[in-house]
């Protein structure tokens, strides 16, 4: 709905604002910022690593003034190990704090929804 009425709004202007990716399973922080760059059609090189693929997916997120940023399955976030709690801090800390945007994380795993803005 968010989306629809931003386009409707700014019909001429080149934005992106919505993203939503899934958290990969047994994931890591470079496999969740892949998740980003392929939603945004970013070429990859194997040479990159998941701060220059969350430097260039955050650039581009605020250059196309994205106002959401939704991730699903965020019970695939393991924070029993340490690459979970990789994986987390990785998401708060270059995917949401780093840019003027709203996050929402989901997941219904246990019959419920959570969601942190």
């Amino acid at each position: 709905m968010h989306e629809l009425r931003v386009r409707q709004r700014f019909p001429d202007h080149d934005r992106i604002p919505v993203v939503y990716v899934s958290a990969p399973p047994n994931g890591s922080p470079r496999k969740l910022a892949t998740r980003f760059a392929h939603f945004l059609g970013l070429p990859l090189k194997s040479r990159h690593n998941e701060m220059d693929i969350a430097d260039t997916v955050c650039q581009i997120l605020t250059d196309a003034r994205c106002d959401l940023v939704c991730v699903d399955e965020i019970h695939n976030i393991n924070m029993a190990t340490s690459t979970g709690k990789d994986m987390s801090d990785h998401l708060k800390s270059s995917l949401s704090t780093s840019s003027p945007r709203s996050s929402m994380w989901a997941s219904t795993s246990n019959g419920r929804a959570c969601s942190v803005g």
